[in-house]
């Protein structure tokens, strides 16, 4: 096969099935993953594509919702050197939103070195991984989003307005120049919007590659934010 029908192939691929990873393109095609490697490179350099953690996704898809799997391995580092000073912000016996990002889930660590927390989520694999801790879990329920392991919808949004806690912690997908937190998700952005209302003190968890990004779904401005944990300054 020509390289340029490779090309085809990998782009027919991706229009398909959104995400795809290496060595997927490299059986599907029947050649070595470094032969796709530079394939990839030489299409990310046409913009057609963007790599991401162990794959690839077409370039006009990156408005849409990757998958959290995919999420939760891009820029683990800096998510870990986020969540660990945000942390810091917390104290024994806070009550804490905590929304479905896969950076907000890397406070998981961090709340448990923590005592009689109440902890309100939409997030299941925050549920899950304090199953068998001692702090208070309350989970939003609605509907189940499964790309991203996450309730949303109005049943989750009625829930939250029962509660206010201390904290909120939120991330999204895009932190652009003049201040606008958005994100590709439109039921997870408008809980978030919900979140927001139910705080004391928002904070915004964000690496320095969702800065200068701007996504379809408006979440808020930074003046709606008491704190902005970056791993660099903004």
């Amino acid at each position: 096969m020509f390289k340029f029908q490779r090309h085809e192939e990998i782009l027919q691929h991706l229009e398909t099935e959104r995400t795809v990873s290496i060595s997927k393109l490299a059986s599907k095609l029947y050649v070595s993953e470094a032969t796709i490697r530079r394939d990839l490179n030489a299409l990310e350099k046409r913009g057609l594509v963007h790599r991401v953690f162990g794959g690839v996704v077409l370039t006009k898809f990156l408005n849409e919702n990757l998958p959290q799997d995919l999420r939760a391995r891009e820029n683990l580092h800096l998510k870990e050197v986020v969540a660990k000073e945000a942390s810091k912000l917390l104290f024994d016996g806070a009550s804490v939103i905590l929304d479905g990002s896969t950076t907000v889930r890397m406070l998981l660590p961090h709340l448990n070195k923590l005592k009689n927390l109440i902890i309100i989520t939409n997030n299941l694999e925050i549920i899950n991984g304090m199953s068998n801790s001692m702090h208070k879990l309350i989970c939003t329920g609605g509907q189940y989003l499964v790309r991203n392991k996450v309730f949303a919808g109005y049943q989750a949004e009625a829930t939250l307005r029962d509660f206010y806690a201390d904290f909120l912690f939120f991330s999204s997908q895009g932190y652009s120049n003049e201040g606008e937190i958005t994100d590709s998700s439109e039921q997870e952005s408008a809980l978030r919007r919900v979140m927001l209302t139910r705080a004391k003190t928002k904070v915004f968890m964000c690496d320095h590659t969702k800065l200068n990004k701007r996504y379809t779904h408006r979440i808020c401005d930074k003046s709606a934010v008491d704190y902005i944990v970056c791993d660099i300054e903004i």
